[in-house]
């Protein structure tokens, strides 16, 4: 009998292949961003309440700091895209820290949800989800059992490679795209050769940054994933709990000082490679 693995690692499209459990909590948080600042925004009052106070705070620190950067006239062109940088990253980082099966009283699986699909007869490894090789209902009699929908368990996409990567990748495209449209089209290519003689050391450097960075997100998450990991088997072995402050240090804290970062590091390298804007040039 045939035997349809659910779509969780990897997911084969057209060939290729992708992590679904990342990209379903990569697309999960950019869903929660938007719902949950638009929520926050969708009545802006002279006096505000709590929930827009924080989103001006955040806006106006960001504010001074990109402008600080790139000045103000340039700075503020970048502002949206260094603001919802970190908000991504942030929430990305963190959004492993909700225990979705501890909240839901067991009824989410650890391993996840599926929705739909052909019944199974049993749960042989008790894991909430079906195997292959666990009986099920075969109804259309297709000799293969037909998946439903997976919801994955809330994980960190930064613990993956490929998206802190990717992301830098698009902020790499940014970054010399801008230069082109704001210091000319050669520009680029001008600090590149500054001096001819070091044009290789120069390539090898920007590939280094955007390698470095992505690398640098990459293993402080997996490492506090691991870590955590690691500490709760010790504590389910010994029979002790985990004090909730040890989950907040390593999902909140660090979570949040990582997005800091990143982010300000990407705001330094698009910044030196953009330079400041000509009103400021001028002063």
């Amino acid at each position: 009998m045939m035997e349809k693995v659910l779509p969780a690692l990897p997911l084969e499209i057209g060939g290729y292949h992708f992590n679904y459990v990342t990209i379903f909590n990569s697309a999960l948080v950019v869903l929660l961003a938007v719902v949950l600042f638009r929520l926050i925004v969708r009545r802006l009052e002279k006096f505000p309440g709590r929930g827009q106070i924080l989103v001006e705070m955040f806006v106006s620190a960001f504010d001074g700091i990109v402008c600080q950067a790139m000045g103000r006239k340039t700075g503020r062109r970048f502002l949206p895209l260094i603001g919802t940088l970190f908000i991504f990253i942030l929430l990305c980082n963190v959004i492993g820290i909700l225990p979705l099966h501890s909240l839901t009283w067991g009824r989410f699986p650890e391993s996840g949800l599926e929705l739909g699909g052909e019944p199974a007869l049993v749960d042989l490894n008790d894991n909430g989800i079906w195997d292959p090789g666990e009986p099920f209902v075969d109804e259309n009699q297709n000799g293969a059992r037909d998946n439903g929908v997976l919801i994955p368990p809330l994980e960190e996409p930064t613990k993956d490679i490929n998206l802190t990567l990717g992301v830098a990748l698009w902020l790499a495209v940014i970054m010399y795209v801008s230069a082109m449209v704001l210091r000319g089209p050669l520009h680029p290519l001008k600090d590149l050769c500054d001096p001819v003689f070091m044009a290789p050391i120069n390539a090898v450097g920007k590939v280094a940054e955007v390698v470095s960075v992505s690398f640098r997100l990459f293993g402080n998450i997996f490492g506090g994933v691991v870590i955590m990991a690691v500490v709760g088997s010790l504590a389910w072995l010994l029979n002790i709990g985990l004090p909730i402050g040890m989950w907040a240090f390593f999902g909140l804290f660090v979570g949040t000082v990582q997005a800091f970062v990143y982010t300000m590091l990407w705001l330094t390298y698009i910044s030196n490679e953009i330079g400041p804007g000509e009103e400021e040039a001028a002063h």
